[in-house]
């Protein structure tokens, strides 16, 4: 019986690297990250209700291309912090 080696695949995919998330304003939040490595990226926007305080989680699009995910924040809720979520795919 004969049997074929197993190798890792070239294509592993790992969490996406060089991540920043910026606040432009003060209804949504930016990330992106330079390099995916085959992971994704999104922006999280946590935002602050002017009513009641509770702080909510908005989240962007899943990228991994270099480009900008966006979050924007919900009704009259604005931008408390900003931050990204990364996933290996």
């Amino acid at each position: 019986m004969l049997s074929t080696p197993v190798t890792a695949s070239a294509s592993a995919s790992a969490r996406p690297t060089g991540c920043t998330q910026q606040i432009p304003n003060k209804q949504m939040t930016v990330a992106k990250c330079s390099k995916s490595n085959g992971g994704h990226y999104r922006a999280v926007a946590a935002c602050k209700d002017p009513d009641d305080g509770r702080i909510w989680l908005f989240y962007g699009e899943w990228r991994n291309d270099a480009n900008f995910s966006t979050a924007y924040c919900g009704g009259a809720t604005k931008v408390q912090s900003a931050g990204l979520e990364t996933k290996v795919s």
